[in-house]
């Protein structure tokens, strides 16, 4: 998924994939040396704890980030949403959707 998801988004006109990740660690210290306007995350993996802790954490210390969630159960859109994502799209959604609300999601960080 993490693969199709750099491609799109890597493709798509007005965007650039800096980078995908496999684990929070990892995408602190790419967050702590690389200038990026959105972050897609899917909390649960690899542990919907640990990923929450990695939405919490990249929020506390980048405000300005725009944190898009997107996870296969809607369930956890509220905690999300509590926890510093400013938006959740659904893995279910369609590729030109994630797209749109990624650029609305960016667009509306810029405007803070």
């Amino acid at each position: 998924m993490r693969t199709s998801l750099e491609c799109l988004i890597g493709v798509a006109d007005g965007f650039a994939c800096v980078c995908a990740v496999s684990d929070p660690a990892e995408a602190l210290r790419v967050l702590e040396t690389v200038a990026v306007d959105a972050v897609l995350i899917d909390p649960r993996l690899p542990d919907v704890d640990v990923g929450m802790a990695l939405l919490a954490e990249a929020h506390r210390r980048w405000p300005q980030l725009a944190l898009v969630a997107m996870s296969g159960s809607d369930e956890l859109a509220p905690e999300l949403l509590r926890n510093g994502a400013i938006s959740f799209v659904a893995k279910s959604g369609q590729p030109d959707e994630l797209l749109a609300e990624l650029a609305r999601c960016v667009d509306r960080r810029a405007i803070v």
